[in-house]
């Protein structure tokens, strides 16, 4: 499983929520440094952030922890967005 930069990635019909945390934890392990995400949410505003650590919880679902302590919960998340890195210069700063 692998997602592009830029794409707007939706779980596959037919599966649940916790497919977001399986998603999410695999970017995280193939990533080499910060990855930034863009969360398109189910009734709430949406939220970018820098993928920390997706982490389960008991049950079916389960929450993404963003970098700045922020919680995103799997069973809102309509779509996600792997971000572009930044330019260089930007990163840099």
């Amino acid at each position: 499983m692998s997602f592009p930069r830029g794409q707007r990635i939706q779980r596959p019909e037919g599966t649940g929520p916790s497919w977001y945390l399986t998603a999410l934890s695999q970017v995280r392990r193939e990533a080499y440094g910060d990855v930034m995400v863009h969360f398109e949410m189910n009734g709430t505003d949406d939220i970018t952030g820098r993928l920390d650590q997706p982490q389960t919880v008991v049950g079916p679902l389960g929450t993404i922890v963003l970098g700045d302590g922020e919680h995103v919960l799997a069973h809102d998340i309509e779509a996600f967005t792997l971000l572009p890195d930044p330019p260089a210069e930007e990163a840099a700063q």
